[in-house]
């Protein structure tokens, strides 16, 4: 990774010093941690803030509730409709839904947050 290279580059490191501790060191987070923060916001501004997000995602994600009236414990949960292909496990919808419901209940429940 490019942007490993230029922290090594920048905190004088050597190449087989630990990615982890370059990250640390500048306290930033990791890319994948990032990208998983931002797909976590995209929802939570999808269902608590709707009025933040871009008009192409106001009908993007489905409640367990919206597609059946069965009392499940996961009714409160996002849909998940599951991929024909390991490309469609990628796509955005799927991955926000499969994250989402993966969070703790006390988590999924913050509405009163500020969004900055």
């Amino acid at each position: 990774m490019k942007l490993n290279n230029i922290l090594r580059i920048i905190q004088n490191q050597p190449f087989c010093s630990h990615v982890n501790d370059l990250y640390t060191e500048f306290n930033l987070m990791p890319l994948d941690h990032l990208h998983t923060q931002q797909l976590l916001v995209l929802v939570f501004k999808y269902l608590y803030y709707n009025q933040l997000v871009p008009s192409i995602f106001h009908s993007y994600f489905v409640h367990n509730h919206d597609i059946h009236n069965y009392a499940t414990r996961t009714r409160s949960d996002l849909h998940i409709f599951v991929p024909n292909s390991s490309f469609g496990k990628r796509k955005i919808k799927y991955k926000c839904s499969v994250l989402w419901n993966s969070l703790p209940d006390h988590l999924k429940s913050l509405a009163y947050c500020k969004i900055i």
